[in-house]
């Protein structure tokens, strides 16, 4: 009887080591190659306030629940936000033909809120894709966007050119950073994707195919773990 204890005894702190070195294996597990950088912790989102190009408010509640996958930039912008959303309108036609990856949202927002106006938005959209949300700033809401804007952690400048004094109409150049944002289901940002660069380095561009394998590969780690 003793030795029946004993031999169970050691059968269950087998299984526990077991269940130990599969937890440490997991935990140690190395992180998918992307042209960017997952986050093994993700990073949870200040509380912010937005609204989308349809003039409803946008906050930290509307990220809960599904995959988000964000670009920012401006209407204005002559060739790296069209060419982007062009991209990224063909990454949703490769994602509607993957079940799995569906339920994933794409968010373009706006740095340039003075010009880019909710229905500015709403008209520029569309020509890429309908289903795309834009969002913006309410300039009466002051600073309630800076938590979005930091928490991600956007790059953007505004440089004034010249003032028109007799219209008040304010001209400045804008610039801004060149990357994407993968949001997951708790609103918590997930992943940064980067741009790939030509052979020549002279380039930087995104394809559409780089960054399904890349967002694919940061679905299967998260869901893996």
């Amino acid at each position: 009887m003793v030795k029946l204890k004993y031999s169970s005894a050691l059968a269950l702190l087998i299984l526990l080591m077991l269940g130990l070195n599969l937890f440490l294996f997991k935990q140690q597990a190395p992180l998918p190659e992307i042209n960017g950088v997952i986050l093994p912790e993700a990073k949870a989102l200040e509380p912010f306030r937005l609204v989308n190009h349809n003039n409803f408010d946008f906050s930290n509640s509307d990220l809960m629940g599904r995959w988000h996958l964000l670009a920012y930039g401006y209407t204005d912008c002559p060739d790296v936000c069209p060419t982007t959303l062009s991209v990224l309108n063909k990454f949703d036609t490769i994602l509607q033909k993957n079940e799995d990856l569906s339920d994933t949202k794409i968010l373009f927002y706006t740095i340039d809120p003075e010009r880019d106006t909710v229905k500015k938005l709403a008209e520029y959209l569309p020509f890429f894709n309908g289903k795309f949300t834009g969002l913006t700033r309410r300039l009466a809401l002051g600073y309630a966007h800076q938590p979005f804007e930091q928490g991600l952690g956007l790059l953007a400048e505004l440089t004034p050119v010249a003032n028109d004094l007799a219209h008040g109409i304010k001209n400045y150049t804008v610039a801004h950073g060149y990357t994407l944002y993968v949001i997951n289901p708790e609103g918590k940002l997930q992943a940064i994707l980067q741009p790939q660069s030509s052979d020549d380095g002279e380039r930087l561009f995104f394809s559409e195919d780089r960054i399904y394998s890349d967002y694919r590969a940061i679905r299967h780690y998260v869901a893996s773990r």
